[in-house]
């Protein structure tokens, strides 16, 4: 596993991820946890109505997030204090 672990730091570059003002690329902008699940929802038809109600959800979730930034100029309080339990 070393090996992969080596290939893959040498393969990152960050300087590719921003652009010349310091932000993320647009490609990056969506990927977050919101989008990720309606990704995931796109291979998973077998959830049928449960599927298309979390992706409205995620999809909200988004508008109401974007409006907060916009109004507070940070993240939603859940997005930034987010931790990854144990």
């Amino acid at each position: 596993h070393l090996g992969i672990l080596v290939e893959w730091l040498k393969s990152y570059h960050p300087e590719e991820l921003f652009d010349e003002n310091g932000r993320l690329i647009p490609e990056l902008n969506e990927v977050d946890r919101f989008h990720l699940v309606q990704e995931a929802i796109k291979y998973l038809p077998k959830l049928g109505n449960r599927g298309a109600y979390l992706y409205q959800r995620m999809s909200d979730k988004l508008v109401e997030h974007k409006q907060y930034i916009h109004q507070y100029g940070e993240d939603l309080p859940e997005v930034a204090g987010w931790k990854w339990e144990k």
